[in-house]
């Protein structure tokens, strides 16, 4: 433990530096092998109760849907609570009444795990949060972090599966760090799975080792501010800004694990949490039928897949504009929050009159709304 403090310390000050100046940096090595390969063990004692992702589709934080879009996100998770510096912090899941001890959010899938105490995934956890304690003084953007979110182990099973480019706090939710640390000890370049960030400059302090720099395209075919591809290697961490870094997972064709944790901004997330308790949006949502969430989910997941529909895009267009002419009222007020329609009726007349490029631009808004 002292070796481990130890090179916190010593890191902190590279870290930071890189993180002020391009919004990320990665740690290789950041905890040991042996630390890994607990983590998969405990990991692997849920294996199947990992669910599959889900995507966040609302212009705000508190009003809009949780849609599994396999194209956009191919990952399961499992979510674990616990391990927070109060007992019950705003925007986690469920208080553990042991404030030091993390255990699975889900009480059915903690009473069926075999052990009780999940020491290896609290020590990486616990390297995650000293990090960052670490960096809070010496970057300005950090220093009024206050909490953490739960964590969340991830796993994308191989065959392609990938996660779409996005930012993930775009509803200035209060998360201002994203923090992962991968899993995977023999990990090669082959099974792809690469961490794809924007790139904001250069590295020039050697924080980063075995990363690699690439040239993106715009729409029209022109060169773009480079990005950079992060592997999965086991033990390393990557960090970036949650509301600034656009990010994807390119395809995986390996057995990819990590763990993933938010920081939140105390500002920031006192805002974000006023803000939807003053607007109501959230409870007036919550007041509709299931059946009409349910409905309201099933079409935006047919406007985000844009696969279902058979034949041309005017076809798809009119198949989409029967589908709403069918949704009740209830849904279609529901849909219409999500997207910051004045009201469901204005949503209804304006949907008759999209034509193919309208619709393009819909989806587009749709599938880089939140997506987090």
């Amino acid at each position: 433990k002292k070796a481990a403090k130890l090179k916190v310390l010593s890191l902190a000050d590279k870290v930071a530096d890189h993180l002020i100046k391009h919004g990320w940096a990665i740690i290789d090595n950041f905890v040991p092998l042996d630390v890994v390969r607990r983590v998969k063990i405990e990991a692997g004692l849920f294996k199947e109760h990992y669910e599959q992702s889900e995507i966040w589709v609302g212009k705000h934080a508190d009003v809009g849907a949780h849609l599994s879009v396999p194209n956009v996100r191919g990952d399961k998770v499992l979510w674990l609570c616990g391990g927070h510096n109060s007992a019950a912090p705003e925007g986690v899941t469920r208080s553990v009444k042991t404030i030091n001890e993390i255990e699975p959010c889900k009480l059915q899938v903690k009473a069926a795990a075999p052990i009780r105490r999940f020491n290896a995934i609290k020590e990486l956890i616990s390297c995650c949060d000293k990090i960052v304690e670490e960096l809070k003084p010496k970057v300005p953007f950090l220093s009024a972090i206050y909490e953490r979110s739960d964590a969340m182990l991830a796993n994308y099973p191989g065959g392609g599966s990938r996660f779409a480019r996005h930012v993930d706090n775009t509803t200035l939710d209060g998360r201002r760090l994203t923090v992962l640390v991968y899993l995977n000890p023999t990990w090669t370049k082959e099974q792809g799975g690469a961490l794809r960030l924007t790139k904001l400059g250069s590295s020039e302090n050697g924080v980063l080792r075995s990363s690699e720099s690439v040239t993106m395209k715009n729409e029209k075919g022109q060169d773009t501010d480079a990005a950079v591809d992060i592997y999965p290697l086991g033990g390393r961490l990557a960090m970036f800004l949650s509301s600034e870094i656009p990010h994807e997972v390119l395809p995986t064709f390996g057995d990819r694990h990590s763990v993933t944790v938010w920081y939140y901004d105390k500002d920031e997330r006192a805002a974000a949490i006023s803000q939807a308790k003053q607007a109501g949006n959230a409870a007036s949502a919550a007041k509709t039928s299931v059946a009409s969430q349910q409905e309201a989910k099933v079409f935006i997941s047919e406007l985000l897949d844009g696969k279902k529909s058979s034949g041309s895009a005017v076809n798809e267009l009119d198949q989409l504009r029967s589908t709403v002419q069918r949704m009740s009222d209830e849904a279609v007020g529901i849909v219409a929050s999500i997207t910051g329609a004045p009201s469901l009726e204005s949503f209804r007349k304006g949907f008759e009159l999209l034509v193919d490029e309208d619709l393009k631009q819909m989806r587009h808004l749709f599938r880089n709304m939140g997506l987090s």
